[in-house]
C-alpha cells in the first residue's frame, strides 16, 4: 500500500516539473518571433533615422562583425515592413523561424492576417506548410502583383572593376527591400 502512495506522490511530482518546463519552454520559445520583429523594426528605424552614409556603415559593421549578413538584413526589414506580422496581438500566434516569417513577409497582409485568425498558420507551421496554406495564386499572378522583377547578367563581370559590381549588388538588394528582385550572373 505504501508503494502505491508513493508512485501516486512521485508521478504528481513529476507532472507539476514537466508542467514547470513546458511553461517554461513554451514562454521562451514565443519570444523568438518577437524578437526577430523587434530586430526588423530596430532596423527599419535605423534606416529611416541614420544618413544614408551612417545607414551604409551600420549594414557594414554588422556584416564585418559577423552578426547578419546583408540578405538577411534586408529580409528583417522586409518582416518588420508587414503589418500583419507585426501586429501586437500575433505575435504569440507567429512561427519562430526566421525564413518562416520571412516567407510569410512575402504573402498579402489580409491573406496572412485571415492565415492566423484561422489557425492556419500557428508557432508550429514550418517553411514547407507555407504552399499549402497559400495556394491559392499561381506563381506569375503573385510575382506581378508584387512588382517582381529579375536581373539577369549575361556577359562576363571579370572586366568589370570589383567596386562597381558590389555597388551594382548593393544597389540591387536595397531595391529588393521595396520590389522582389531575382538576381541571376551575379555571383
Amino acid at each position: 500500500m505504501e508503494n502505491a502512495v508513493t508512485n501516486i506522490s512521485f508521478e504528481k511530482t513529476l507532472t507539476d516539473a514537466v508542467q514547470g518546463f513546458t511553461v517554461r519552454i513554451v514562454a521562451s520559445w514565443k519570444k523568438v518571433a518577437a524578437s526577430i520583429i523587434e530586430t526588423g523594426r530596430v532596423l527599419l528605424e535605423a534606416e529611416q533615422k541614420l544618413t544614408r552614409t551612417e545607414w551604409v556603415m551600420m549594414r557594414k559593421e554588422l556584416t564585418e562583425q559577423g552578426i547578419m549578413s546583408d540578405p538577411v538584413i534586408s529580409k528583417l526589414l522586409g518582416i518588420a515592413r508587414h503589418n500583419a506580422l507585426c501586429a501586437p496581438d500575433n505575435a504569440a500566434r507567429l512561427p519562430g523561424s526566421f525564413t518562416t516569417l520571412y516567407a510569410l513577409s512575402r504573402e498579402d497582409e489580409a491573406a496572412v492576417q485571415s492565415a492566423l485568425n484561422e489557425g492556419r498558420v500557428t508557432p508550429l507551421t514550418q517553411l514547407r506548410d507555407l504552399s499549402d496554406v497559400f495556394k491559392t495564386q499561381g506563381k506569375t499572378e503573385r510575382q506581378e502583383k508584387e512588382g517582381a522583377f529579375c536581373v539577369t547578367v549575361r556577359g562576363d563581370l571579370s572586366k568589370v572593376p570589383a567596386e562597381k559590381v558590389a555597388a551594382l549588388k548593393t544597389a540591387l538588394e536595397d531595391i529588393g527591400e521595396y520590389a522582389r528582385v531575382a538576381l541571376k550572373g551575379i555571383a
